[in-house]
């Protein structure tokens, strides 16, 4: 594969070579890249399918950190900015700060507690990582005035006010509900599942910050429609027997 040529290259001629690799299963995205002018992930890229020589470049149209590494804030901050739009702010404020805040709590309140937030705090220290400090630091604005902004008219409010007798919209809803709170998570959790150990010294790879609660949608409970799900299906929000069979729950009403 072009990530064990890469690998090799940095093991044995150019140690400075730098691009991001993680879980080698094609599932985390980390290696991607532009190879022979198509973008692809490294991991699942075989070498032999290409003939001479290989021009591998990082993703286009987006801003170098170095060599084969982008900058992947802006898209993080667009998957933030998607959330918003969906739902009302208080349905992605941690499940255990949202019993103490409403639907129009105050926007900065909210904005405090959004769940991903605590995804980024060291072990050691409690605090915030650089990381999200500096993504805090450059995008929190724009995620406070989008939350103003759909406050009224996000996907959820479009829902209750026009579509509510709508079974088409119900499922396709749902279904948006399963994929991006459930499913993508987990696929996210399995690609670093090799990092997530009860041990804290077996998470070092992860930057020393406790992924273990924040990737498992069934501490998050994370749901932009929650009225479009039962009682019995909160509870097994992200647990085996809702995963079961997702396309038989997404379509259940």
């Amino acid at each position: 594969m072009v990530l064990d040529a890469l690998i090799r290259i940095k093991n044995e001629i150019d140690s400075t070579l730098t691009f991001r690799r993680s879980c080698r299963e094609g599932i985390c995205g980390s290696c991607s890249m532009n190879m022979d002018g198509r973008n692809g992930l490294a991991c699942t890229t075989a070498i032999e399918d290409m003939k001479g020589d290989v021009q591998i470049t990082p993703l286009p149209h987006m801003e170098v950190v170095k060599d084969l590494v982008p900058d992947l804030n802006r898209i993080y901050a667009q998957y933030r900015m998607i959330e918003i739009s969906c739902t009302d702010m208080i349905n992605l404020v941690n499940t255990a700060e949202r019993v103490a805040l409403t639907e129009y709590s105050d926007i900065d309140l909210q904005v405090e507690k959004l769940y991903w937030r605590s995804g980024a705090t060291e072990l050691a220290t409690g605090k915030k990582t650089l990381t999200l400090q500096q993504f805090e630091e450059k995008y929190m604005p724009s995620f406070k005035a989008m939350g103003m902004k759909y406050r009224d008219r996000n996907v959820r409010k479009i829902y209750l006010r026009h579509f509510q007798h709508s079974q088409p919209v119900i499922e396709a809803l749902r279904e948006l509900d399963v994929y991006a709170n459930v499913l993508w998570p987990l696929a996210h959790l399995k690609a670093a599942g090799h990092y997530l150990k009860k041990a804290t010294s077996e998470i070092k790879a992860t930057g020393g910050t406790n992924w273990q609660k924040f990737l498992p949608p069934r501490f998050q409970k994370i749901m932009f429609f929650p009225e479009l799900w039962s009682d019995l299906e909160k509870e097994e929000w992200g647990k085996a027997a809702f995963l079961s069979n997702p396309s038989e729950i997404v379509s259940k009403t």
